[in-house]
This record gives C-alpha cells, structure tokens and sequence, in this order.
C-alpha cells in the first residue's frame, strides 16, 4: 500500500511517499511556494538528489508538480498506484484528539473536525481541497501532531508544557526531522484505513 504523507504550510510543502506495511521511503522532497518569485523545487528518489529552480505560484501548483513528478520519474505507473494521502495537521484543540479521515463535503468536515481546527490549520485544509480534487477516489487522513508525539513517546514535551494541552501546540518539522514524522504519518494512516481499503 502506498502512502502519500504531507506537510504543507505557508512556504511550501514538504511530502514523501511511503510502501506499507513495510516503512520503506519510495520517494521525497520539497516545493517551495513563491508567488511570482523563482523557488527551489527538491526530489529525492534512491540515489538521485535533484534540486532545480521553479517557479510555483500557489500550493495547487506544488501539488500537480509532486504528482507529476511522481510519474515522470517512474516512481509510480500512475496517479491510481497513490491509495491514501497523510497530512500533518498542527492541532486539533480539543475537539479531535485522534488522526481522522476528512470527509468530501465541507459541511461534514465542518462538522467532524471542529471550528478550532479548521481555523488553525487553514493551509493544511487547503491543501487537503486540493487532494480531493484532483485524488477524489483517494482517502485523506488528517494526522495531528499529538497522535505523532505520542508515537515518539516524548514524555518531557508533556511534562515541561504542561499549563498548555498537548492538543494545541505546535510541532515544527524541519525538512530533515519529516522523513522519520511522515513515516509515522504513513504508518497512522495505514493503521486507519488497512490494507483492504480502496474509495
């Protein structure tokens, strides 16, 4: 089962495609959002570590990049080979304490996720919408970064910032710290919907 995980913010977006059960690391990378302005673009697949200069205007372009490269580099035959995409989703309040899959409406979402967690994650929502469209077979699964700490069992991140909920602070990813968190995004993921799942 191949697994797509995200981490999407203001800047850009950070993903790596996953093979489960197994954890193994097909492909990742990076795509800067820039406006206008010229960006860098990073794919790493096996041994080739390519880093180019393009110009993406917004994050409905970065993904059609991602895909597209995705299939222009072999790593997949086709865009059906996907079967669930992850997103490091910064907070669910207190709302959603578990990783979730998004519904297709947005009433339903609305009303599944919370007011506090579409408001505080406005650019992963985003990102989400735009899967949606152009993956609608596709399950996506919101993976809040509590269900991740609490993978890694960091138990002095609770313990020194306990007068705020775990629920609602923040996990920063630097690039190099996402391969390992989106492994865990996958893996979350695929616990979720299993092997048998198809939409």
């Amino acid at each position: 089962m191949k697994i797509l995980a995200i981490d999407a913010s203001k800047y850009g977006v950070k993903w790596a495609l996953f093979q489960l059960p197994q954890g193994d690391e097909l492909a990742s990378g990076l795509v800067e959002v820039n406006g206008e302005k010229e960006s860098y673009r990073r794919f790493h697949w096996w041994t080739l570590n390519d880093t180019k200069r393009v110009k993406v205007a917004d994050h409905e372009k970065a993904v059609q990049l991602i895909l597209a490269e995705l299939l222009s580099f072999s790593v997949i035959d086709s865009l059906e080979d996907i079967d669930s995409i992850g997103h490091r989703v910064v907070a669910g309040g207190e709302y959603v304490k578990e990783s979730a899959i998004v519904p297709r409406e947005k009433k339903a979402k609305a009303a599944r996720l919370g007011t506090y967690t579409l408001m505080n994650n406005f650019t992963q929502f985003k990102i989400i919408q735009i899967f949606q469209q152009l993956l609608p077979q596709k399950l996506n699964v919101a993976v809040f970064d509590h269900a991740i700490y609490r993978k890694k069992q960091v138990a002095s991140y609770s313990s020194s910032h306990n007068q705020v909920p775990i629920n609602r602070q923040p996990f920063v990813h630097t690039l190099n710290s996402f391969i390992p968190d989106g492994r865990m995004i996958a893996e979350d993921v695929y616990e979720m919907v299993g092997e048998k799942v198809r939409v």
